[in-house]
């Protein structure tokens, strides 16, 4: 387990999609339209209080059905699209987004690969170490340890304890209030104190979104969109 005076120094927080901001759809289902993108109560507003302390919140998801013969890169820009509305409805923003569209092992990309990661702190210019992972499985565990970032394990309690996580909460809502510094009650205990700063919030990335126009090839890094 990391000190809690490592994620007290933590100004950027990666966040899995699915089962971490929107529900996950059932096993071996993806999800493919907007019409199937709910938010998990609570993670938009949790998203809101990590922007407005200044603390950039990026997104890196899997989205292996992209490389199937129906994979359809238009529809992943939708729904993506959609999520940044729903968002937006609460006051919370992305402050980049990176995908990986390719099958198991044909990628450095994938999760629990670090690449996502790695491409993000290569192009923003900041150190993994001042970073934290956030995701409800444990390849996003293994993606940020091999990162070297702090983890969190989002989990339900009938889900089987990590045995690799840095800290393990129920919810998003929980995991932001601990990295901003405030008293709670976690799975695992955990206590921190600190001051919420209040700003306005703005976009992190600068520059032109990147919109790809066509489904990379297996063995390309992962793409990112920008916010």
């Amino acid at each position: 387990m990391i000190r809690l005076a490592r994620l007290k120094g933590c100004n950027i927080i990666f966040l899995d999609r699915d089962g971490t901001v929107n529900v996950k759809p059932p096993d071996a289902q993806y999800v493919t339209s907007p019409a199937q993108l709910f938010l998990i109560p609570g993670a938009a507003a949790a998203i809101a209080r990590l922007n407005a302390a200044a603390v950039s919140v990026i997104l890196v998801t899997n989205q292996r059905w992209l490389s199937s013969p129906t994979g359809d890169l238009s529809s992943y820009l939708r729904v993506h699209a959609r999520l940044e509305e729903l968002l937006a409805a609460q006051c919370a923003h992305l402050d980049a987004a990176y995908y990986c569209p390719h099958a198991c092992g044909s990628c450095q990309c994938r999760k629990p690969g670090p690449g996502m990661l790695q491409r993000a702190a290569m192009e923003h210019r900041f150190n993994l170490d001042a970073a934290v992972m956030i995701g409800d499985q444990e390849t996003d565990v293994a993606a940020g340890r091999a990162a070297g970032t702090a983890t969190i394990l989002l989990r339900n309690r009938s889900q089987v304890a990590s045995h690799n996580a840095d800290f393990v909460f129920e919810s998003l809502a929980d995991a932001a209030r601990l990295v901003l510094g405030a008293t709670l009650s976690p799975l695992r205990d955990a206590r921190t104190a600190g001051r919420l700063r209040h700003r306005c919030p703005m976009s992190w990335v600068t520059g032109e979104p990147h919109w790809p126009t066509e489904t990379p090839d297996a063995g390309v890094a992962a793409e990112a969109i920008g916010a």
